[in-house]
């Protein structure tokens, strides 16, 4: 990890966020003393759709409605 003092971030904040965003993490000092860290931000994960899918259709088959099917149970509504 790099560390760099506050008066060299005022002077090339540019580059040194070039340098997290290519994922490296910076520390920042005040007179030798630790006060803050530049970190890459990093991108929410994108969420497979198919997948999401796929376990959804899994987990309704461990699922039952005892001795009723779906059609007793709409009718049971309806009462």
């Amino acid at each position: 990890m790099k560390t760099v003092a506050v008066y060299e971030v005022k002077a090339n904040i540019s580059h040194l966020l070039d340098q997290v965003e290519a994922g490296e993490e910076i520390k920042i000092t005040r007179r030798g003393i630790p006060i803050a860290r530049l970190v890459p931000e990093h991108a929410p994960e994108k969420t497979d759709i198919a997948e999401l899918i796929a376990k959804l259709k899994y987990s309704r088959q461990n699922y039952t409605l005892g001795d009723m099917d779906w059609r007793d149970l709409v009718e049971d509504g309806r009462d």
